[in-house]
């Protein structure tokens, strides 16, 4: 499925890019396609678990194209560990198989429909990843010192640019008003020379 079809509408601070990945690599390996919609939120209990939902085929779609994920908030100081990484990846397994028309009933006896401590991979899932969004690291007070300074350096040098270009200006704009005063300054003389005019 075109990576265009897919709409990965992200709440957490899980790496949106890596649950892209998943969910297109399950959609091959179950051979879906059309858009789809998947809306990723954190789990409503403290545990570290994984839940979701997915709506089956519809009258007027062959697949369902809403799906939802919750995955556990990581706290500061916690890994994602690939317990975690394995439970999503079977997880994304699940609703999708739902989104095909799958029900539990079907699922049942299969890692599909327990999603949970499998112990390993699916196998369309190995190679993944589950990370975190990359955090900008906060400025440190150095930091904006040293932006401010560097943007004071900019600014003097611009003004002093332009203090440059206006005094070549201004010494232009003296050289022509010299060259007419010292026109106007001549022109009786040289009319006076000319003597009256014969009219």
């Amino acid at each position: 499925m075109p990576n265009e079809l897919l709409d990965v509408r992200n709440n957490t601070t899980y790496d949106s890019r890596d649950i892209r990945s998943a969910v297109l690599a399950c959609e091959k390996y179950l051979d879906m396609s059309g858009r789809r919609v998947v809306k990723v939120v954190y789990s409503r209990n403290r545990q570290r678990s994984v839940s979701g939902y997915a709506y089956y085929p519809g009258a007027y779609q062959a697949e369902g194209c809403h799906v939802k994920l919750r995955l556990p908030k990581i706290h500061k100081g916690e890994v994602i560990d690939e317990a975690l990484v394995q439970d999503f990846l079977w997880l994304v397994e699940h609703e999708l198989s739902h989104s095909r028309g799958v029900r539990h009933g079907t699922m049942r006896g299969s890692p599909t429909h327990k999603v949970h401590s499998i112990g390993r991979r699916p196998t369309w899932g190995e190679g993944l990843q589950l990370r975190l969004k990359s955090v900008k690291a906060k400025p440190t007070s150095a930091d904006r010192v040293a932006k401010r300074a560097a943007k004071v350096d900019a600014d003097l040098a611009r003004w002093e640019r332009r203090l440059k270009l206006a005094k070549t200006k201004v010494a232009k704009l003296k050289a022509k008003q010299w060259y007419y005063l010292r026109r106007n300054a001549e022109e009786p003389t040289l009319m006076a020379a000319k003597g009256p005019s014969q009219e």
